[in-house]
């Protein structure tokens, strides 16, 4: 089903008001929720601008997410934020809490220089103590009492950001060819279970947040003439007297909030449904703007049809500088890609339409950073834990994309670039697949999690059929949309949906490596036809 509206043209920002109108009326039928009790109404209606209509009532539905706001200048020479955040978090644990968790990324050493300092914190307006942990990439904020179950409390932290000069992890945190990269920037919820935080350490591989899903406002102070991309919906924007300007986001249900701040780019876009897609890239990179462009909008399409609704009412795809081990990284509304792969494209030249390599690489990282909007974003996992969670199924997830909907190169080329990650790691058929990040080598990461685990639910959709595997993930998704899953909670729903025989085989021959051929690999790798 074709759900592209309009032509690509050059982007001018659009937010509807519809959304925080039908919030508004929902609010009144259902009466007041937690929500509507603890954000203002002005937040409230922000928020709900960053939705598209079909997704706005949810906004009602979650109604015990933190919530986020921050007010923040950014001095472009330093290349460092100034801010204020206010959080409210109520206590969504069985158990009393004596005190709440954030993560200050910047400050892990893969960074190359970036930091993060709190410079004031406050707990329900009384002075509280922070304590850094986790070689500073965390800090633990001490309340002056037990925050009991389903109790609120609200933090405001004051604290600076300072990007590296020198690269990075990915490029992120980082300014690259005068553009500046702000993930993970601010201190963010960190995400509680089994009665502790969880405090991963920030690695060079495997993604590094692991956020609970929130809600924020930002508003964003930036000298005149800069260009801002951003994760949700830009839905104010000023200028002051003293040149500067002052941009609104609005990003309800966020794993975290990206900001990307440069000048100079060009922008193309479309419409799906109620989504805006639009594509950032350099001058020289109109080719490779257009086909990611292509690429996000018809992933974007095919995924909804498929998995479920995109609740956004933005997604934009930036053309960055991440690095030469990384192709693109995902973020909540917002897809990050590497030049290299604009580059190629550029090289390539005029094809006239033939798909090529270069057209191939951009539409395989494209479609899977794509499909982390489901997997990683929708449904939250534990990445550095349990990183085959979200990476092998949007391995799979974008690979089925290219295979439905690519060309003669895609249809079969993505499963034949998993078999070969795959073939290139020894023992690559017996090492478990479930481990932490940490626990591979680089080579050993990308062959068994993005390579072998993306054969693994290829394997699994032949072993069922297309219907039965297309059912089993939407309704894995609609299960814990906007949550956040353990190992155990994805192979308890393969064992529903498929039965507990195939949950039992799934995780024995693919997950753990027990009995797994060469054969069985290669049999994986091949395409279906399609739908």
């Amino acid at each position: 089903m074709d759900r592209l509206e309009g032509d690509t043209e050059i982007v001018g920002r659009r937010v509807s008001a519809r959304s925080a109108l039908l919030i508004i009326a929902l609010l009144a039928v259902c009466g007041r929720s937690a929500l509507a009790s603890d954000i203002g109404e002005t937040d409230r209606a922000l928020l709900a601008r960053s939705l598209t209509d079909a997704s706005a009532a949810d906004l009602v539905r979650a109604s015990d997410l933190p919530f986020c706001r921050i007010d923040a200048t950014y001095d472009r020479d330093l290349h460092r934020i100034t801010a204020r955040q206010s959080l409210r978090m109520v206590n969504r644990s069985d158990q009393p809490l004596s005190d709440l968790a954030f993560h200050t990324y910047a400050n892990a050493v893969v960074y190359h220089g970036a930091s993060m300092t709190i410079t004031s914190a406050t707990v329900d307006g009384t002075s509280a103590r922070c304590e850094e942990v986790r070689e500073r990439t965390a800090v633990l904020v001490t309340l002056p009492g037990p925050l009991a179950p389903g109790a609120q409390a609200d933090i405001v932290l004051a604290f600076t950001c300072t990007l590296s000069t020198t690269g990075g992890n990915y490029g992120l945190l980082a300014s690259n060819d005068a553009v500046d990269c702000l993930y993970g920037w601010h201190p963010e919820p960190a995400v509680r279970r089994d009665g502790r935080w969880q405090l991963h350490p920030v690695g060079e591989q495997g993604d590094p947040t692991q956020n609970e899903m929130f809600h924020a406002v930002v508003s964003l102070t930036l000298p005149s003439g800069l260009q801002l991309m951003n994760s949700g919906s830009q839905v104010g924007d000023s200028a002051g007297a003293d040149g500067s300007r002052t941009v609104v986001v609005a990003s309800a249900f966020t794993r975290n909030v990206v900001l990307v701040i440069g000048s100079g780019f060009e922008s193309l876009k479309k419409q799906v449904g109620d989504t805006e897609v639009v594509s950032w890239f350099h001058p020289d990179d109109q080719a490779g703007g257009k086909s990611a462009l292509d690429t996000a909008a018809d992933s974007l399409a095919f995924f909804e049809e498929h998995l479920g609704l995109y609740p956004y009412r933005d997604l934009d795809v930036v053309e960055v500088r991440l690095g030469p081990n990384v192709g693109g990284m995902e973020s909540t509304g917002l897809v990050l890609i590497e030049r290299g792969s604009y580059a190629a494209m550029r090289m390539a030249g005029d094809t006239a339409g033939m798909e090529t390599m270069p057209s191939f690489m951009m539409a395989t990282i494209v479609s899977h950073e794509v499909a982390h909007q489901w997997w990683y974003n929708l449904v939250g996992s534990d990445s550095f834990l349990y990183p085959w969670v979200d990476e092998s199924l949007t391995n799979w997830t974008g690979c089925w994309y290219l295979e439905q909907r690519g060309g003669p190169i895609s249809r079969a080329g993505g499963w034949q670039m998993c078999y070969m990650e795959c073939a290139s790691v020894p023992r690559a058929r017996t090492i478990p697949i479930n481990l932490a990040a940490d626990a591979y080598s680089l080579l050993a990461y990308g062959g068994i999690v993005y390579g072998r685990g993306a054969l693994m639910y290829q394997a699994l959709r032949k072993r069922v059929g297309d219907d039965a595997f297309v059912a089993f993930l939407r309704g894995y998704h609609e299960r814990f949309r906007y949550g956040y899953v353990r190992e155990s909670d994805l192979l308890a729903t393969v064992g529903e949906a498929l039965g507990e025989d195939i949950a039992a085989w799934f995780r024995a021959t693919w997950i753990e490596g027990d009995g797994l051929t060469q054969r069985d690999i290669m049999e994986a790798s091949k395409p279906l036809p399609r739908r």
